[in-house]
């Protein structure tokens, strides 16, 4: 008999409802720094500038909405073979694909740019550009940079499965070019469009 009124008592405390005990707010703390005490790191302005290792690269936070970041990449290919040769080049090599260093970053949330260049290369810059991007939906972009065609083209290389892209991309696709183009997202950011000379 004294199971089912335990469990009886259990089901009533399980669906009471909460009691709600009020208790006196404390008073509102004081905003002002106390004699001769340091105020929280959060809490304490930023000085500027900041170097920090940032989601991607290694930053420089030079003010809010302003920042350099330094870049480089670097990919190797080793193939290795057990087929007998005399030339032990084609039993192991090692391809370097991509040697490139650089620097990006924005001022004010406004002007965007990017500087990158290959080590070794008879064309050593790749992206050399400039972009007002204040407004989301005409953004202008100015200098050298990817063309938008073919979407294999410009997915950034560390993005990509393999070390190079495909043929068809890289002989179809236009690649880099110097120019001038607006783009942008438009209707609530579900079209994008880009135009350029």
């Amino acid at each position: 008999m004294i199971a089912p009124l335990a469990s009886a008592a259990l089901l009533v405390i399980l669906t009471r409802p909460p009691v709600v005990i009020e208790q006196s707010k404390p008073p509102a703390a004081s905003t002002q720094k106390p004699e001769g005490q340091k105020l929280p790191k959060d809490k304490a302005a930023k000085t500027y500038p900041v170097f920090e290792l940032g989601d991607d690269h290694p930053e420089i936070q030079l003010g809010k909405g302003s920042k350099i970041e330094l870049r480089a990449r670097f990919a190797a290919d080793q193939t290795d073979s057990e087929a007998s040769t005399d030339d032990p080049a084609e039993v192991s090599t090692i391809d370097l694909g991509k040697k490139r260093i650089g620097v990006s970053g924005e001022f004010k949330n406004a002007v965007e740019f990017q500087v990158e260049a290959e080590l070794t290369s008879t064309d050593p810059w790749r992206d050399v550009y400039g972009e007002f991007k204040y407004f989301g939906f005409a953004r202008v972009r100015g200098g050298k940079f990817k063309i938008p065609f073919s979407l294999d083209e410009n997915t950034g290389a560390s993005r990509l499965d393999f070390l190079y892209r495909s043929l068809v991309a890289t002989h179809l696709a236009p690649g880099r070019d110097r120019g001038v183009m607006v783009h942008g997202r438009v209707a609530n950011e579900l079209l994008r469009y880009e135009a350029g000379v």
